[in-house]
């Protein structure tokens, strides 16, 4: 008795390739599914690091950091010769 029989009773077969066809699209939309929901959320993640980023280096090149500031003004440097 092969793995036809169980599934498709009195049928020559063609009912069970049918089921095992259709079960086999259904594990592969989840599987795509899976893929597509991951690459989403990593997209998600990768564009929250880049506005993180870029706000980090906007907020030094405001002057509020003058580690990211690559060339300070003449009032910056003096000010911190002030200090």
């Amino acid at each position: 008795m092969g793995g036809a029989e169980l599934l498709a009773g009195d049928y020559n077969g063609t009912l069970a390739s049918l089921i095992a066809l259709m079960s086999f699209l259904k594990a592969v939309k989840w599987t795509w599914g899976s893929c597509v929901a991951f690459l989403l959320d990593l997209c998600g993640e990768a564009i929250v690091w880049a506005g993180v980023v870029v706000g980090a280096f906007g907020i030094g090149q405001a002057g509020r950091d003058p580690v990211f500031a690559p060339n300070p003004s003449d009032y910056q440097i003096a000010m911190e010769r002030q200090d």
